[in-house]
């Protein structure tokens, strides 16, 4: 063994080379080079260190018992709120206030209005019920608006022939997991032609807004829209008055045709004639009419941009008029009067220099900008060059006259 060893140390000796170590089978030669960070480092410090472990595992299991104690109506949405009753001819609050208290006692509130009109506001949509049936049955003058829970969704459907069966609508709504409440066709309102178009209306559902992606019915490219928002504040078609819809209307029906208090099918007038009156502000025009005084006056921003408009036409007419008033028409300039051949005696045409006479003038009042008095200065410059240059040949022609 020795002699091996011997003779292998000689061998590198011999050789000249560094003797190479095991590497050992737990040795690693790491071939992936470090990598070089150029950039300073920034200081960290985490502001929970002096938080414990303990205490966060406290924190944890208390907000699990909180979220597992929270009571269920937290979750629920909170109702909306009931619409108005608005009861009309109210002599005395007596008899009203009697009927209130034993329908929905503390759940209702009052303000009075102007013209004998009293304000009923309940606190939930149970005793709005309540109270809206029981004035109704009363027959009681009065007008009101629909629940939010009750309204439904509605949208509009482009791309259906009018022709199209409303009962095959509702059933191809249904297939696709839509609850149809009403399919209405839209007309002309000109014409009253029937349109490529029907307002459908949905019952309340949280996928009622997919309905939008609906592309295909009944065979039929069609397009779905939300319809759009009116500008014109609404009329109610029983009363006449503004602001709430026949719906949820109690009141004395009128006449859209005549100031008859009746509604407008029991009307005797059948045609048109000029005899129409407007029941709201006793115009010769129906009541219906949008350019009726009380409409107007109801609903002000309508005509906003119009009246704007005829303002600033106006101004600008005003403007205008007072231009053409203060501005002379310039005189048209004719070729005598350019070469001086009317008006003078010789010496003043062989002498044009000194004689002005023939020179083309515009009125101050006429030279309305600046680039009308340089054409009127140029104008004259070439005259008198040319004047100049005439000269010579005229005296001579003159001096063989005589």
């Amino acid at each position: 063994m020795d002699d091996a060893a011997s003779a292998v140390k000689s061998q590198d000796i011999s050789s000249g080379k560094r003797p190479r170590d095991d590497p050992g089978p737990s040795r690693k030669t790491n071939l992936k080079q470090p990598k070089i960070v150029n950039w300073l480092a920034v200081p960290t410090r985490n502001s929970f260190d002096p938080l414990s472990s303990g205490d966060t595992e406290n924190d944890m299991e208390t907000d699990d018992v909180n979220e597992n104690n929270a009571s269920p109506d937290t979750a629920v949405k909170k109702e909306p709120t009931p619409p108005p009753i608005f009861v009309h001819g109210v002599e005395t609050m007596t008899p009203l206030v009697a009927l209130l208290e034993a329908i929905a006692k503390d759940s209702y509130s009052m303000k009075a209005l102007r013209d004998n009109t009293v304000k009923v506001q309940s606190k939930n949509s149970d005793a709005y019920r309540k109270i809206h049936k029981a004035l109704k049955d009363k027959g009681t003058d009065m007008h009101s608006y629909q629940l939010k829970s009750d309204k439904g969704f509605r949208v509009v459907v482009r791309g259906l022939h009018h022709s199209t069966k409303h009962e095959d609508i509702k059933g191809a709504f249904s297939t696709l997991g839509h609850n149809v409440k009403h399919v209405h066709n839209v007309k002309h309102r000109g014409s009253n032609q029937p349109l490529p178009l029907f307002f459908v209306e949905f019952a309340g559902n949280e996928n009622n807004k997919k309905v939008y992606d609906v592309t295909r019915l009944l065979h039929c490219v069609v397009q779905v829209e939300p319809p759009r928002p009116k500008k014109d504040i609404v009329q109610c078609t029983r009363c006449q008055r503004f602001g709430h819809t026949k719906s949820f209307c109690h009141r004395a029906p009128r006449c859209v045709k005549c100031l008859g208090g009746h509604s407008t099918s029991e009307c005797t007038r059948k045609t048109r004639d000029e005899g129409v009156r407007c029941v709201n502000c006793e115009g010769y025009h129906p009541a219906n009419y949008r350019g009726c005084d009380a409409a107007r006056r109801l609903n002000p921003r309508r005509n906003v941009d119009l009246r704007q408009r005829i303002r600033n036409e106006r101004n600008l007419h005003r403007e205008l008029s007072t231009n053409v008033n203060n501005t002379q028409r310039r005189p048209d300039l004719l070729y005598s009067d350019v070469v001086g051949a009317s008006g003078g005696n010789d010496e003043a045409r062989l002498n044009p220099v000194g004689n002005t006479s023939n020179v083309p003038h515009v009125p101050q009042s006429a030279q309305n900008s600046e680039m009308d008095e340089f054409l009127l200065r140029l104008i004259q410059q070439d005259f008198h060059l040319a004047q100049q240059e005439l000269l010579p040949d005229r005296q001579g022609f003159s001096e063989v006259l005589k």
